[in-house]
C-alpha cells in the first residue's frame, strides 16, 4: 500500500487495505489478516463490515498475522502504521591508568537494542572530556561531536540485540603546588 515503504523515514503512515474480489462470486466470506514485524506499531483506524478475532487460533489454519478479523460480505478497512522508537539498555565500563603525566582511560558501553532497529545514538560526555575521546568500533560509519560533549555516532546498518562500542581518552595531569616540596 502507498505509504507503507516509507515508514524508515516518516514518523506515521495511514492506509486502507483492498478487499479481495473474487469474480463470479455471489457472497464472499472469510478472515483478513494483517502481518507485520516487532519493529511497527499496527492499529485499526476504521473497520467497518469486519469481526474482531484472535489471530492466534487462526495459525494452524494456515492464516498468520497479529490482528485478525472474520468478514461477511464487503468490508472497510483502514490502518495507521509507525514505526516505533528503539529501547536502548546500556552499561558503561571505564578503566583508567595513572601515569606520570597523563591519566589513560578505555572503556566500553554495552547496550541492548529491542523494539526497532537502531541506526544512530547519542551519548554525553563532560564538554572538557568529550573531544579527547576516540571511538574504536568497526561498524560506526559516521562520528560528530556537539559543544556540549554529546557524540553522536551513525552506524554502518541497522543495529538490533546487544552490541559493544569501545573507547579511549588520554588527558594531561595538572602539576599540584608543591610538588617537589620535602625533596632535598
Amino acid at each position: 500500500p502507498d505509504g507503507w515503504t516509507g515508514l524508515r523515514e516518516q514518523k506515521l503512515a495511514t492506509f486502507a487495505v483492498a478487499p479481495l474480489t473474487v469474480a463470479g462470486a455471489e457472497k464472499t466470506s472469510g478472515y483478513v489478516a494483517v502481518a507485520f514485524d516487532d519493529s511497527l506499531r499496527v492499529a485499526p483506524v476504521k473497520a467497518e463490515g469486519l469481526e474482531p478475532r484472535d489471530p492466534r487460533p487462526l495459525a494452524a489454519a494456515g492464516l498468520t498475522g497479529r490482528l485478525a478479523w472474520f468478514r461477511l460480505d464487503a468490508f472497510a478497512l483502514e490502518l495507521c502504521a509507525q514505526r516505533r522508537t528503539p529501547r536502548i539498555d546500556a552499561e558503561v565500563a571505564v578503566q583508567a591508568l595513572p601515569l606520570l603525566n597523563s591519566l589513560e582511560a578505555e572503556g566500553r558501553v554495552r547496550f541492548t537494542v529491542s523494539q526497532a532497529p537502531l541506526r544512530a545514538l547519542r551519548i554525553a560526555f563532560p564538554p572538557e572530556t568529550a573531544p579527547a575521546v576516540r571511538w574504536l568500533s568497526d561498524f560506526i560509519s559516521e562520528k560528530s561531536l556537539a559543544e556540549d560533549g554529546t557524540w553522536t555516532l551513525r552506524f554502518q546498518e541497522e543495529l538490533t540485540g546487544t552490541q559493544t562500542l569501545r573507547f579511549r581518552w588520554s588527558t594531561a595531569l595538572a602539576e599540584t603546588a608543591g610538588a617537589g616540596a620535602g625533596e632535598g
